[in-house]
């Protein structure tokens, strides 16, 4: 049985038609997936990335994993920055945050047991952590994006610069923001807890219209991601 995302009550409000894509329950489509794919060109759309996965690394060997697992371009500890990586065959992000690692995989690509796997077999001192179903995901795609978001956000953003991966807290509610997104275009990426996922996604419901934020389904963002360009070296 598929899981349900965080985000899906403010999905069915908006009308969204639901699918299955890798084990989750995800919006395909709105009304329109040619006004989502021109609100992506022009625009903002917004999309439920819950189905991509995400795992936290943390300890002082957090780095050797990641080295171990064959990651590459991995961005310095505590940078607060994100890269395009890849281990084996797999293309992937890495953001480096404070004491922690996060690796963003693509729907289906699961890297857990590889974090799993290279932490036991070079006995390394780390905590391991799947967010997958801790956390909520949601990105605003387009060139307009990181301009709609900076005026919903309660807090200010300005020093998100591309390719930026920053925690925060409010409301004593921890975010991670990241400038960039899976398209090779300008975006604005928000991990949250599932808790707050009512609320983030509520705030987008209620003022799409006035910050020309379009909803947008998986049909869109599949069809942009085989047409978006592949970083140098991960071909």
């Amino acid at each position: 049985m598929s899981k349900p995302s965080p985000f899906e009550p403010v999905h069915l409000q908006l009308g969204a038609k639901m699918k299955s894509y890798h084990g989750w329950r995800l919006p395909a489509h709105y009304e329109s997936v040619d006004a989502e794919q021109q609100a992506l060109e022009e625009h903002c759309a917004a999309f439920d990335l819950c189905g991509f996965g995400r795992v936290s690394v943390k300890g002082p060997d957090a780095g050797k994993v990641l080295q171990a697992m064959g990651a590459t371009d991995i961005p310095p500890q505590a940078s607060q920055r994100w890269n395009w990586t890849k281990t084996g065959k797999q293309t992937c992000r890495v953001a480096a945050m404070r004491n922690e690692y996060i690796l963003f995989s693509l729907p289906g690509h699961e890297v857990l047991d590889k974090v799993h796997k290279a932490a036991a077999h070079e006995k390394l001192d780390v905590q391991i952590t799947d967010l997958s179903e801790k956390t909520a995901f949601l990105g605003l795609y387009g060139p307009k994006a990181f301009d709609s978001m900076s005026k919903l956000l309660p807090f200010e953003i300005d020093e998100l610069t591309p390719g930026a991966a920053i925690p925060m807290s409010f409301f004593m509610m921890n975010f991670i923001l990241l400038r960039g997104s899976w398209l090779g275009m300008d975006g604005l990426e928000l991990i949250c807890p599932v808790s707050a996922a009512g609320l983030v996604g509520a705030s987008i419901a209620k003022y799409r219209q006035k910050y020309s934020i379009t909803p947008a389904g998986m049909d869109c963002l599949l069809a942009a991601m085989e047409k978006a360009p592949v970083p140098d070296g991960l071909g």
